[in-house]
């Protein structure tokens, strides 16, 4: 989407190789509505409106989805990435402008939609989606809560990857991988920007 819209000068996409789903049909599209007509047709099976806030986050949430159906294990992750998602777009983002593709996350129900606040919003959810938002108080402070729950999962993970479920251990070592990728990536980008905001992030996380 940034390169159809921008100047060329975007940095090429990475190459998922033989774990791309899409992207082999997708990089052949010109416009965003061939774009749009491609991410319909493939395994996300979602076709937002413009702008593109709206393709992100359903793609988020297609996302949620897909792995809470292939993942049980996986099962309070994405209830926690789902409250954090939610939360951060009603209270950070568009508020309720994309309310419609909230309504589409898993373990996210109405009640908490509507909450006025981020205290409002944890009483409403069940216990495996609140825990993400547990002492979390002010909106500006939901990146420690992300923070959070890339620490859940790095331990949980580390669980899975000792036990004897095959299937448990394969996703602890996905999960694991993820949590360094994510780590490397912010911190390379602090090192790249000098931006303190994110130097904080990345101290927090260390």
């Amino acid at each position: 989407m940034a390169a159809l819209a921008g100047d060329g000068r975007e940095p090429q996409p990475f190459d998922l190789g033989g774990l791309a789903s899409a992207w082999p049909r997708l990089e052949r599209a010109r416009t965003s509505e061939q774009l749009r007509e491609g991410i319909a047709g493939s395994v996300w099976g979602v076709r937002p409106e413009p702008p593109e806030s709206e393709l992100a986050l359903a793609l988020r949430v297609a996302w949620a989805r897909r792995v809470q159906e292939a993942a049980p294990e996986a099962g309070d992750w994405v209830a926690g990435a789902c409250a954090l998602l939610a939360a951060r777009e009603l209270f950070l983002g568009a508020g309720h402008e994309h309310v419609g593709q909230l309504r589409r996350l898993p373990w996210i129900g109405e009640p908490a939609l509507r909450a006025g606040s981020l205290q409002e919003m944890r009483a409403a959810l069940p216990a495996p989606a609140a825990w993400a938002l547990a002492d979390t108080h002010d909106p500006a402070d939901l990146w420690r809560a992300e923070l959070g729950w890339w620490g859940r999962v790095e331990g949980d993970a580390g669980a899975l990857l000792r036990g004897r479920a095959p299937h448990g251990a394969v996703l602890g070592a996905v999960a694991l991988l993820a949590v360094d990728a994510r780590r490397t990536a912010r911190a390379l980008a602090a090192a790249q920007s000098g931006d303190a905001e994110l130097r904080e992030i990345v101290a927090a996380d260390a």
